[in-house]
């Protein structure tokens, strides 16, 4: 399902709205998914989508209509083959997976150091409840219950995807 969406984000240029699908499909921040998007050659777009499993032609259409430059032919390749052509797909996962906790330490950083600030500022009664909650949740991964074990089953899936097509 979000695969679809991606393609049809790509396919109707709405970068925004595909930005916001990929942090879905990431179990990410919306910050790390512009980061990636941000990477004008596309490198980083093509690493994403390969390492959740996206075939490659679609991976190649999404890379196109994001980046027009990717379209152009060279030596018989356009260049957003050429880019998924040296691609590992179990490398690319590792690198999301370093991208996710990296992303993950980052914003549970942000979100302690906010909630220390409001504390110093006189603020413990109000905070007391909703730093507990907001706590918990960083704990457990920085999203709650239902978004985790929604993260942890797309994970499973990509990953079953991923050994299917490399037998």
């Amino acid at each position: 399902m979000q695969e679809a969406l991606l393609v049809r984000f790509a396919r109707t240029g709405e970068a925004d709205h595909f930005c916001s699908a990929l942090a879905e499909v990431l179990s990410a921040s919306r910050w790390l998914a512009e980061r990636i998007m941000l990477d004008i050659s596309g490198r980083q777009l093509a690493v994403t989508l390969t390492g959740v499993a996206m075939p490659p032609e679609e991976t190649v259409f999404v890379l196109k209509r994001l980046y027009p430059h990717l379209s152009e032919t060279v030596a018989e390749l356009t260049r957003a083959d050429a880019l998924l052509k040296d691609l590992d797909p179990i490398d690319c996962a590792d690198r999301i997976e370093t991208w996710r906790r990296a992303d993950n330490y980052t914003y549970r950083q942000h979100t302690t150091a906010t909630t220390a600030s409001l504390s110093v500022s006189g603020a413990d009664d109000l905070m007391a409840g909703l730093s507990t909650t907001r706590t918990d949740e960083l704990s457990a991964g920085g999203a709650s219950p239902d978004r985790r074990r929604a993260a942890i089953v797309g994970d499973d899936h990509a990953r079953q995807v991923l050994r299917a097509r490399q037998r």
